[in-house]
């Protein structure tokens, strides 16, 4: 199992399917996080990192 990242903001220009951290070109995995009351962030994973 990869090693588990912190979550870091990142600025999204026209698109975002290459990660900035290992630059994997083939897109994330998604998950959702729960914010606040029934407001929720949207977390994109590296399937290659992790990050």
């Amino acid at each position: 199992m990869a090693e588990l990242k912190d979550i870091v903001d990142v600025e999204i220009g026209d698109e975002l399917h290459v990660c900035p951290s290992c630059a994997y070109e083939l897109g994330f995995h998604s998950s959702f996080e729960r914010v606040v009351g029934s407001m929720h962030a949207l977390i994109l994973i590296c399937p290659n990192c992790g990050a």
